[in-house]
Parts: structure tokens; C-alpha cells; sequence
């Protein structure tokens, strides 16, 4: 009997694992006629095989889209980030006012992450609809136009991106589930036809396509491991070098408990994540590129530790859906310690998505607008510490029965 058998479809890209499944498939086929052959399991396989290509196909195609998006809202984020470079330097030459750079929340340097410029710009045009009446700041009417104009753009390009992403993440699940299914169904045809090998001498297998280690198509490729895998802890958003060549980069995530036990918190094309569930303890990361023909060594570790910051107390709000500008409004306590505060809403239960982060406990937004109901909820951090999440605030209602 066989000492060991292989696991090929772990490694393998989903690329290259379609193409040894269907090679499988295709072994099987060729084999229908055998007197082992095993018919009890193989009546839905070709079916499961057929599903977890379709839902490949569709996550390929959401990738492309993602891609095109993505250079979009990065376009405009450099056309916000310039013409926000040009008012830090024009506001104080039109008044005395020593503070006014940080009046407007442009004291520090402009964001190089474009979520975090996207915030700073809708604080920037949110003051200057308090102040544009003020005479001081009428040499600044036309930049705050052409910045009004340029954030409307960048804040559509985002939601796009947005919005695809998300679709590209449910195509993803959907790929690993009918991948799952796939893989369950293999391992039982494969444990059958070794059951009926178990006086053969050698590895039998190892003469078939379960002898394959890469799906048949990538020779043993190997992409470069991602550097710098690092975390900026106020901002929870993990970050790494760009592989070249790569489509995906998976990003697991463990507690500091030994055995460690890693999971996947990323799969995507981008190379950073901002982490959701709330980050307690010391947590360790890495990181491997992936793309439709190879594979990276996992990168070195990193680890970070949090305290544990007073959850939010308190969290109120309203919402109008109609209002795009100011409808979604909340307010909660104030926690010790904390200098930043991250918003974070589901649709119907969908994955969370961070809409604010910013220092003070009154927040004031686009109007929700959901089909059944959304859920809405506060975390507070600071560079090295995070809370739990505040209690949630729903807007809506379940869905009906």
C-alpha cells in the first residue's frame, strides 16, 4: 500500500488547478470502461467541475474589471492630491491666520493611500462650505470649485471600485467553494481507486495525472517572495512590495498561540489590506504571490501588538438615503486614549466596509442607502491599541419572512 499521497490542488493557482482537474477528469473518462471504476462517485463530478469553471471564468472577468476601476480612482486620486498640494500652498498667502492650514486638516502631508486622501478631501470641502462666504478666502474660489469638481469625480471612481471589488470578492467565494467541492469529490475518487491498488508495490498514482505537482501547465515557476511586508498600526492596513506578474496575493493572518493556526483574511489583486475585525493581542501576518502559473514562498512573518482600548459607548445616529452629502449622521462617548475612530458598515450582512476614519465622536456623511437594512458600528484605535466594536445601530429591517 501507498506510504503517502499527494495534495497537488493546495498549491496550485486556480488556473492551474482547472487544468489538472479537467486533466483528472479526463483520466477518469478514458478509464470509464475499467472494472474499479468508480461510478457511485463520479455521476456529479463533471457537473462540480463545470460550476467551479463558470464561477472561475466570472471571478476572471471581476478581476479585469477591478483592474480598470482601480487605475480610475487612482488617476483621480492624483488630480485631488495635486490640486490639495496647490491649496496648502495658496491658503496662507490669502490670510494672516497662523492656523488655517489645520482650520482645513492640512497641516500634515497629503496621504499617499487613496481612502485616507479621499476622507482628508471631504473633510477639506466640507469646512470650506462653512467658510466660502467669509471675504478672506475669496482668492480661494476658484481652487475649492475645481477641488468640489475633482472630488464629486473621485468619489464616484471610488464607489465604482468599489462596488466591483465587492462583486469580485462574492465571485472569489464562490470559486472556493465550488473548488471545495470539486477537491472533496477528487479525494474520495482517489481514496477509492487506491483502496484497490493496496498490493501493488510503488506509487502507483505517481504514473497519473495525481502524480503532477502543478497542474500540468507551470513546470515548478516559482514568483519572487513579496518584501517589506509591513503594518501601519493607527491605520490597521497591512502593506507590501508589488510582485510583478502577479494576479493575486493571499495575506494570512494568526494569533500568537502556539500551534499557530493561520487563516486567510486577503485574496486580491491589491498590495495592502485594511484589516476589519477588531485587532487585539499580538497578531502575526504573511503574505505569497500568486498568479496563473506560479507561485511565491510565503514571506517572512511580522508580528504587531494591541492593547485593548474602551469600546465606544453610546453610538446614536439618523439616516436619510436621500441625502448624499449629509443624511448619515452619528455620535458616540469618547474613549481614553484613542486618536482615531474607524466607521464600519454591512448591507443586509454583507462583508463590513470602512466608510470614516477621523479623530472626533461626531461624524457626518453620505446617506445610506440600502434594500433591506444596514448595519453601522464604531471601532476606536490609536497607534498601538484597538477596541472591540461598539454596540450596532441598525438602519431598516430584517428581511421579511
Amino acid at each position: 500500500m501507498p506510504e503517502k499521497t499527494r495534495y497537488p490542488e493546495r498549491d496550485l493557482s486556480h488556473a492551474d488547478y482547472r487544468t489538472w482537474i479537467h486533466n483528472i477528469l479526463d483520466w477518469m473518462n478514458d478509464h470509464s470502461g475499467d472494472p474499479d471504476y468508480p461510478l457511485h462517485l463520479t455521476a456529479n463530478f463533471p457537473a462540480k467541475i463545470a460550476l467551479f469553471d463558470t464561477a472561475l471564468a466570472n471571478y476572471e472577468d471581476k478581476r479585469h474589471l477591478v483592474e480598470g476601476k482601480s487605475k480610475i480612482y487612482t488617476n483621480d486620486y492624483e488630480l485631488v492630491s495635486g490640486l490639495l498640494e496647490s491649496i496648502k500652498i495658496a491658503l496662507p498667502t490669502v490670510t494672516p491666520d497662523p492656523p488655517v492650514l489645520s482650520e482645513f486638516g492640512l497641516e500634515k502631508p497629503i496621504p499617499r493611500d487613496r481612502d485616507d486622501l479621499w476622507l482628508l478631501a471631504q473633510n477639506v470641502v466640507n469646512h470650506w462650505h462653512i467658510v466660502e462666504s467669509d471675504p478672506k478666502f475669496a482668492p480661494m474660489l476658484s481652487y475649492f470649485d475645481d477641488l468640489e469638481q475633482k472630488f464629486a469625480d473621485l468619489t464616484a471612481s471610488r464607489t465604482d471600485y468599489y462596488n466591483i471589488f465587492n462583486e469580485s470578492q462574492t465571485a472569489q467565494n464562490d470559486v472556493l467553494n465550488t473548488r471545495g467541492d470539486c477537491n472533496e469529490n477528487e479525494r474520495k475518487i482517489f481514496t477509492w481507486y487506491r483502496s484497490k491498488h493496496r498490493k501493488s508495490t510503488g506509487e502507483w498514482w505517481t504514473e497519473t495525472w495525481w502524480g503532477t505537482s502543478d497542474g500540468g501547465g507551470s513546470g515548478g515557476k516559482k514568483l519572487p517572495t513579496p518584501a517589506n511586508l509591513r503594518l501601519v498600526g493607527e491605520d490597521r492596513n497591512v502593506k507590501w512590495d508589488e510582485v510583478t506578474t502577479t494576479l493575486d496575493y493571499i495575506l494570512e493572518q494568526a494569533d500568537n498561540v502556539q500551534p499557530l493556526v493561520w487563516k486567510t483574511v486577503y485574496q486580491g489583486g491589491a498590495p495592502d489590506f485594511k484589516l476589519v475585525e477588531p485587532t487585539i493581542g499580538t497578531k502575526l501576518f504573511r503574505v505569497r504571490a500568486k498568479n496563473e502559473s506560479a507561485i511565491s514562498d510565503w514571506s517572512a512573518s511580522i508580528s504587531f501588538t494591541w492593547d485593548e482600548l474602551d469600546k465606544p459607548k453610546n453610538l446614536t445616529g439618523t439616516n436619510d438615503p436621500a441625502d448624499p452629502d449629509t443624511g448619515l449622521v452619528l455620535d458616540w462617548g469618547n474613549v481614553p486614549h484613542a486618536t482615531r475612530y474607524e466607521v464600519w458598515v454591512s448591507y443586509g450582512g454583507s462583508d463590513p466596509g470602512m466608510i470614516g476614519r477621523q479623530s472626533s465622536t461626531h461624524f457626518v456623511g453620505a446617506g445610506l442607502d440600502f434594500v433591506y437594512y444596514v448595519d453601522v458600528w464604531v471601532i476606536a484605535i490609536n497607534p498601538v491599541a484597538c477596541s472591540q466594536k461598539s454596540d450596532t445601530i441598525q438602519f431598516g429591517e430584517e428581511y421579511p419572512a
